[in-house]
């Protein structure tokens, strides 16, 4: 590729870091700039990375930097009225999940793209894990209909005391709408392997002002069927199962990928770029690379991520 990426950052907590760490890394980028709210949290990062240069406005970072790519890491209640000011500009905009509290804001931002005819991508790294990949890869090879079994666990106390062990505080309308914030990871994979339109899912009583265990079983027209328990008071770890034929394959945790011992013999996973970085950065900046270059490429369009979004608010009605 002769011509560089040059890239900027919008936010500096620990996802920009992470996609510092490996972009910083690839030949094929340049680090531009940075703009944050937080000098604390900014200065580490212009003392590890001496290229990224500080800008006060996001109007600044654009404008001086003309940077390819913006990558917005930033609290899901500020992305309403930060992601309006970068749509200004005609640069790619990478935001991380979930591009804003609840459904509401995140089709006004969607809408807005749509106006103003900007490219947006959506950064959910769990569809380039290595172990999601391959199972993607498998599973497509078999057009027989598919059940996905999908174990969720949304504990809003858990996830506040985790979230402070590192450093990050969230506000009480963050953590309300964990569902968008949190959930979008285990829901995306409905997206991800489930074909055809939905056209039946299960009632349910959640109440977002009072969360409880629940199941909803969801229906496509392609026959695939998907079963999605949601724990809110218990404590239970993230598994994604997927059966088709006589064939049953897992992920648990999402990071490594389980097969069952009568499926035919696969080459062994090597995990070793999501064991130095943060999982599934490095495959999706190869991805973004493929962009610029007009390739084909896996990048999570804002469009597709509506669908994602829409299956959000069809289970929790929120």
């Amino acid at each position: 590729m002769k011509k560089k990426i040059k890239v900027s950052f919008v936010g500096a907590g620990n996802m920009s870091s992470e996609h510092i760490k490996v972009l910083n890394r690839n030949k094929n980028f340049v680090l531009a700039g940075i703009y944050s709210r937080s000098q604390k949290k900014i200065r580490p990062l212009k003392k590890k990375y001496g290229s990224l240069k500080i800008y006060s406005s996001i109007e600044d970072l654009y404008h001086k930097t003309k940077s390819d790519l913006v990558i917005i890491s930033i609290s899901e209640d500020q992305y309403k009225k930060i992601m309006k000011k970068i749509i200004e500009f005609p640069w790619v905009c990478l935001a991380e999940k979930p591009l804003g509290l609840n459904s509401r804001e995140i089709r006004q931002i969607y809408e807005l793209s749509r106006i103003k005819k900007r490219k947006i991508f959506i950064s959910l790294n769990r569809r380039f894990y290595l172990s999601t990949t391959k199972l993607k890869k498998i599973v497509d090879n078999f057009s027989s209909k598919r059940k996905l079994k999908i174990i969720d666990c949304q504990n809003r106390q858990r996830f506040e005391e985790g979230a402070k062990k590192i450093g990050i505080i969230k506000s009480a309308k963050s953590i309300k709408y964990l569902m968008y914030s949190n959930s979008v990871h285990l829901i995306d994979y409905i997206s991800l392997f489930c074909r055809g339109n939905l056209i039946k899912i299960s009632s349910n009583n959640w109440r977002i002002s009072k969360p409880k265990d629940f199941t909803v079983k969801m229906k496509f027209s392609s026959g695939d069927e998907v079963v999605y328990v949601a724990y809110w008071t218990k404590f239970k770890k993230w598994e994604v199962q997927i059966r088709f034929d006589k064939y049953s394959l897992k992920l648990k945790p999402l990071e490594k990928l389980n097969i069952s011992n009568n499926f035919p013999e696969i080459k062994k996973i090597n995990y070793i770029k999501d064991k130095n970085f943060k999982p599934g950065l490095v495959n999706q900046s190869i991805e973004i690379k493929k962009f610029f270059q007009k390739k084909n490429n896996k990048l999570v369009s804002i469009e597709n991520y509506m669908r994602t979004v829409n299956f959000i608010k069809k289970i929790y009605r929120v």
